[in-house]
């Protein structure tokens, strides 16, 4: 669950949670940035709703009664845009939302971070992110310290907070999306042609766990290859997958049922041990997070199905689903030759899923997925067409 750029009510979580638990998932990662409770560090989370420790405390037991593990995925280097814009953040900066790395003070602030988002919860495992730090070492670092190899730069660091977590009992995760960026000419996690040299990958330490994430792709040839890749870094990677809530309105569901099928054949043909599928608040958070979940459930049906994952899906969660997989055909035949009658005009297509919003289909699956929302997270459709703000699932600051 991501709280980048919104954090979720407390109440909401636990919605989630529950429905977590119907559907047969046993891990949830909570993701924060900035938006987590740091003993003397008021500017954590300032304005921005965070969660203070009795808050985490509470939700990692209401998570183990479902058995849930539960665990914090921060961020110990990069996307800490919203806590280095304070001036009283200036000295720990390297690049725009990037730690400056091999400097002490750097370390004393990740251990106060690392500690406060792992103490509420009885889980030992800790994600501490470490992707998409573009630019390490060519900002302030390169000032202070000179020209370096940002390979170096990032095995140094990661090799630092290793010992933080170590010191206080934690097994860490982290993205892997970085290690491929710098072997890359292009920056890019999913050049074909990268190059680690053999000393980088020969000090990655082998107990930080590799995390690839990828929602990109449809092709399973292209995941198997890239799980076989990141076994040549020396251990072997969980998969990350994706449920597209960012940048929309509603989730993205045939795009996401799509690259999971893909993604969760690679994962069985290769045997991987771990792996989960991922939420992320973009932007404003603006997509309604309950919307994905359908999508979750196909996750959950391909983790245990080889075949039939969505009529699977479908006989799991009643409704919106089957409605939505019936009639999503006839919805996108209607939007490329629907002709208004009367006026002889195309009708514009409103939708995520291409749907004019005008056709039975789309009233149809939109009717029978508020029927079955539980609890007063939002207002429906049918009453308003604007979220209260007392009702959101998002908290306000």
């Amino acid at each position: 669950m991501s709280r980048r750029n919104g954090v979720l009510r407390p109440d909401a979580a636990k919605a989630l949670l529950r429905r977590y638990a119907l559907m047969g998932l046993n891990m949830c990662l909570l993701y924060a940035e900035d938006t987590y409770e740091v003993p003397g560090e008021p500017y954590f989370g300032y304005l921005r709703g965070r969660y203070t420790q009795e808050e985490l405390r509470d939700l990692d037991a209401y998570a183990a009664q479902f058995g849930i593990e539960m665990f914090p995925c921060i961020q110990a280097l990069g996307h800490l845009e919203q806590i280095l814009q304070w001036p009283a953040y200036k000295s720990y900066q390297d690049v725009t939302g990037v730690l400056i790395a091999e400097e002490e003070p750097t370390y004393a602030l990740i251990e106060k971070m690392i500690v406060a988002a792992s103490s509420p919860f009885r889980s030992k495992r800790i994600h501490i992110g470490m992707d998409e730090a573009h630019g390490i070492g060519t900002g302030r670092y390169k000032q202070l310290h000179g020209e370096k190899r940002p390979f170096d730069v990032l095995n140094n660091h990661l090799n630092r907070v290793r010992e933080i977590c170590a010191k206080h009992g934690l097994k860490p995760m982290i993205w892997s999306d970085m290690f491929f960026r710098l072997g890359s000419k292009n920056n890019d996690y999913y050049d074909m042609q990268w190059d680690i040299p053999p000393d980088v990958v020969k000090n990655i330490p082998k107990d930080v766990e590799l995390v690839y994430w990828d929602y990109y792709h449809t092709d399973q040839k292209f995941y198997e290859e890239w799980i076989d890749r990141h076994r040549k870094l020396g251990s072997d990677p969980l998969m990350a997958g994706g449920v597209w809530t960012w940048n929309h309105l509603w989730a993205a569901l045939p795009w996401s049922f799509n690259i999971t099928n893909a993604c969760m054949k690679a994962c069985k043909s290769r045997n991987l041990r771990e792996v989960f599928t991922t939420m992320w608040g973009d932007d404003g958070m603006e997509c309604d997070v309950f919307s994905a979940l359908p999508g979750i459930q196909y996750f959950a049906e391909a983790c245990v199905q080889r075949h039939n994952r969505r009529a699977g899906a479908a006989r799991q969660f009643q409704g919106f689903l089957r409605c939505r997989l019936r009639r999503l055909g006839r919805c996108e035949r209607n939007r490329q030759r629907a002709v208004d009658q009367e006026t002889g005009k195309k009708r514009l297509p409103t939708s995520a899923s291409g749907c004019s919003g005008r056709t039975r289909c789309c009233r149809s699956w939109i009717r029978i997925w508020l029927g079955h929302r539980c609890g007063n997270i939002t207002r429906t459709w049918r009453k308003s067409s604007m979220l209260r703000q007392k009702n959101r699932p998002i908290r306000s600051a």
